[in-house]
């Protein structure tokens, strides 16, 4: 699951987490999994870590609805594509995704 910039996104990236794990998946939010260290590590240490994972563990990516918005999620789809992980696009806050074909 990737976050966009925009403050909005950090409630719908629980929700999608969440979702995601009543569903038997573990999700793997970048922005949420540094969050509550308060400026220990950069932005970009979190994120590294997290595309680190993500290409050594994750069996697809789930982007929010407005990821074009984000930069690191812009690199993240970029990445799963070039592993050849299948990349989900929400359609809208409640819609559930649509697979993009490669």
């Amino acid at each position: 699951i990737h976050l966009d910039e925009h403050p909005e996104a950090h409630h719908l990236a629980e929700e999608v987490s969440a979702e995601v794990a009543r569903l038997g998946a573990v999700p793997l939010t970048p922005h949420l999994l540094g969050r509550h260290f308060h400026g220990i590590g950069s932005d970009q240490m979190w994120l590294d870590g997290t595309m680190a994972l993500m290409l050594r563990a994750a069996d697809a990516v789930l982007l929010l609805p407005t990821w074009k918005a984000s930069s690191g999620a812009r690199g993240e789809r970029q990445e799963a594509q070039w592993a050849g992980l299948p990349v989900f696009t929400m359609r809208a806050h409640g819609a559930w995704a649509s697979r993009e074909l490669n």
